[in-house]
């Protein structure tokens, strides 16, 4: 199983060094890539040098490819070209987290020790589910308390971002590039409408600072783009995708009010079901 950080525009000092990377077990070092736009290696190797990172592999996707759909399709091309079957994609700003016990909600962050387990979580699940996520800070707690494969704890057919595995053979089946931001969301509720199911991993988590950080997605997200993604989401999906408009107050970039969707992940998976089915009777 290899290990994906897609990053874009972030080589200022110790940028790299207060995401998630320090924290990677020594036994993925040589499973760990950097995916930077065409012409960015450079910087970013010398910014992984300077802030202890050597290890981490950088790789360039192709000149002219822009945005993270084309690049987390071509992640996975990366993973089947090297012969791996699973792959795991995290954004470059967040934090691991995870609880504090089995009897306490409280998140706390992760050791590298921690991180491993994580990961053999998501290598072990990824054999019962196409994709495999780790849950938000966001909302953690509402799963109550239990161990890591305690039933109330592995969430099926929900929602997952930021952090996540997939199958790659079963990512590579989708259809991607259709939408400019959210483009995980399309990826999800096709894997859950084609029968090939989800969980999420809430013994873990995963937090973010800030909507719209300097870097990354915020070169291009703007309200334009944020609105012509989620209508374009509804479109794809119009019996699972609903719009709304949600303030976050935590934003200062500008995405404070933006138009947002809320989407039916249980119905979505039951079409997929339902599908399935159909096809095995008529098999």
């Amino acid at each position: 199983m290899r290990l994906y950080v897609p990053s874009l525009g972030r080589t200022r000092p110790d940028e790299i060094a207060r995401g998630p990377l320090p924290r990677l077990p020594a036994s993925y070092h040589d499973r760990t890539h950097m995916v930077v736009p065409h012409g960015e290696g450079t910087a970013y190797l010398q910014a992984l040098v300077r802030d202890g990172l050597a290890w981490v592999r950088v790789e360039e996707t192709p000149e002219g490819m822009r945005g993270i759909g084309p690049t987390r399709h071509w992640i996975g091309e990366h993973a089947e070209a090297h012969g791996a079957d699973k792959f795991v994609m995290f954004d470059d700003d967040i934090d691991f987290l995870i609880r504090k016990d089995e009897t306490d909600w409280r998140l706390v962050a992760q050791t590298v020790e921690d991180t491993e387990w994580m990961l053999r979580e998501m290598d072990w699940w990824l054999d019962q589910y196409a994709s495999v996520g780790i849950s938000s800070r966001e909302g953690n707690n509402r799963c109550g308390v239990g161990g890591p494969r305690d039933d109330n704890m592995v969430l099926v057919s929900t929602r997952v971002m930021r952090l996540f595995g997939c199958r790659t053979r079963d990512w590579l089946a989708m259809e991607h590039g259709r939408v400019t931001v959210m483009e995980d969301f399309d990826l999800q509720l096709q894997l859950l409408r084609a029968g090939l199911g989800n969980c999420s991993l809430n013994y873990f988590a995963n937090g973010q600072k800030m909507t719209n950080m300097p870097g990354g997605c915020s070169t291009y997200r703007s309200h334009e783009v944020q609105d012509a993604s989620a209508r374009r989401l509804q479109e794809l999906h119009p019996a699972f995708v609903r719009l709304r408009q949600k303030e976050n107050k935590t934003d200062r970039e500008g995405l404070g009010t933006r138009t947002e969707v809320t989407i039916s992940w249980k119905k979505a998976a039951e079409e997929g079901a339902r599908r399935l089915r159909e096809i095995q009777g008529h098999g």
